[in-house]
Parts: structure tokens; C-alpha cells; sequence
């Protein structure tokens, strides 16, 4: 009797780690608005990346300082990430993503989603992208995006989790 009762405790977080696939239409969108950014990383495409991207962005990264070893929060330039894609570069760009999270509340949405850098086929950091969006006429735009970079503690997890 106390395996069930066991048991039953440790069935109650179940639910916060179970990843599902978006239900909603919106949900998808917004899931897709994501997959392009990527995609157009990858395809060295700042005019496919900005059409993701609302009018006015705000974009932060939070970081360990190697020689100080603080956290860092610090504001990047949207057209400096637009320029840096479009620009030929060496190696392929390939962020790929894995668990994440979707909240969509009528014209706001949220994404949450750990990611693995990749240069070419070499591991460069991990970290987490946090993405708030806003439901315009032409679609889900993103109007604020933080991430999160770091080296250590990076267990890229098996391709099939990938997405």
C-alpha cells in the first residue's frame, strides 16, 4: 500500500515536465513563427528573419562573465542580430531547440524553449530563448526576445527531442 501512495506523490509533477504538442491554432503559429527564425539562421536570410520580428524589439542576453564570473544582463541591437545573419559567415548557424513551453492569452503569446548552438557540427553553447510575441494583422510577431548562454551544463539531449 505505501509503493501506491509513493507512487501517487510522485505522479503529481508529471504534468510540468510533459512537453505536448501545441493544441491550439495559435499555438501553432506561434510555434511556427520560432521554427522560422531558425530556419532563416540557418539560410542566412535577414529579410525572411525580420519579417518574424514586430517593429519595435527589444532583445537581451544573460550571461557569466568569464573574468568576473557575474551574471550579466545586457541589451542587444536588433539590427546588429538582422545584420549578423544576413552576412556570409563561416560554418552554418544552427540553433536547435529543445523542451519548451507555449502560453497564449488572446493577442499575447509566451514561448520558452532550451536550445543547443551548433557552428557546422561543432557544439558552441546552450542556453534558453524566451520569446514574447503579439498577434498582428499579418500574424504572431515578436516584440521581445531574451536568451540565456552558457557552456557548462549543456547535456544536448537525443535528436529525436529536438525539434
Amino acid at each position: 500500500m505505501k509503493w501506491l501512495y509513493v507512487l501517487a506523490l510522485s505522479m503529481i509533477g508529471l504534468p510540468m515536465w510533459a512537453q505536448e504538442e501545441p493544441q491550439t491554432e495559435d499555438e501553432q503559429a506561434v510555434k511556427a513563427v520560432v521554427l522560422e527564425v531558425f530556419d532563416a539562421m540557418r539560410a542566412t536570410d535577414s529579410i525572411r528573419l525580420k519579417k518574424c520580428f514586430y517593429k519595435e524589439v527589444d532583445v537581451y542576453t544573460s550571461f557569466v562573465h568569464r573574468k568576473t564570473g557575474k551574471a550579466v544582463l545586457m541589451k542587444d541591437d536588433i539590427q546588429q542580430f538582422y545584420t549578423s545573419v544576413g552576412t556570409p559567415h563561416d560554418g552554418l548557424y544552427d540553433e536547435k531547440l529543445g523542451a519548451y513551453s507555449i502560453r497564449v492569452d488572446d493577442h499575447l503569446a509566451s514561448i520558452w524553449v532550451d536550445y543547443y548552438f551548433f557552428v557546422d557540427d561543432r557544439f558552441s553553447h546552450c542556453g534558453v530563448d524566451f520569446f514574447q510575441m503579439y498577434k498582428t494583422e499579418e500574424g504572431w510577431k515578436i516584440y521581445f526576445l531574451s536568451d540565456t548562454r552558457r557552456k557548462k551544463s549543456c547535456e544536448v539531449p537525443d535528436a529525436s527531442v529536438l525539434w
